[in-house]
């Protein structure tokens, strides 16, 4: 995926997300969409909070971005649906959020000021994505909770795929989580 479908992706997939929030009747947004499971508001937050990551790794100086945590092994470069097969074989295998991604309830006084955080980190990232050289994303990387080490490339076509999950979730269209073949 190239540069200028990322931004694509990440800006279509928030603008459905934000449409989900903006028309969500009141009262719904700190609802358990199940027993056990998260809330529409609770949804939001851990993509806030698992973007903002993402965002402030790309905004550090290349040096200290490969200080940190290197360059891309040998391997090839993931497609976007071998990253989204993989991350949902960690689903099926019970992968959760790890706690500083794990949202605390989110009140309907909250809701405002999610969305408006929300359209702040996209344009943060997007802004961000913008100013990378094309080859650069698939030099660098960063590393994710669940699936390791990424490019930076890697790392933005899962979180143009996870803000797709987590909305759909938010739509009452959840994916199943069973083991991919």
């Amino acid at each position: 995926m190239k540069k200028a479908a990322i931004i694509q992706g990440l800006q279509t997939n928030f603008g459905t997300l934000f449409h989900v929030l903006e028309t969500l009747p009141e009262g719904q947004l700190s609802q358990p969409l199940a027993p056990g499971k998260w809330s529409i508001g609770q949804h939001a937050k851990h993509l806030l909070l698992s973007t903002q990551p993402v965002t402030k790794g790309m905004q550090l100086p290349k040096p200290a971005l490969l200080n940190a945590f290197g360059t891309r092994s040998e391997r090839p470069e993931q497609s976007e649906e071998e990253l989204v097969k993989v991350y949902l074989g960690a689903l099926a295998g019970g992968v959760k959020a790890p706690p500083k991604f794990t949202p605390e309830e989110v009140t309907e006084a909250q809701k405002a000021n999610l969305v408006a955080d929300l359209k702040q980190e996209l344009n943060d990232l997007t802004s961000t994505v913008d100013q990378w050289d094309e080859t650069d994303l698939s030099e660098y990387v960063m590393p994710h909770p669940a699936l390791g080490a990424l490019t930076i490339r890697e790392m933005l076509m899962f979180t143009v795929y996870h803000t797709q999950h987590h909305t759909l979730a938010m739509q009452g269209k959840e994916q199943s989580f069973a083991k991919p073949e």
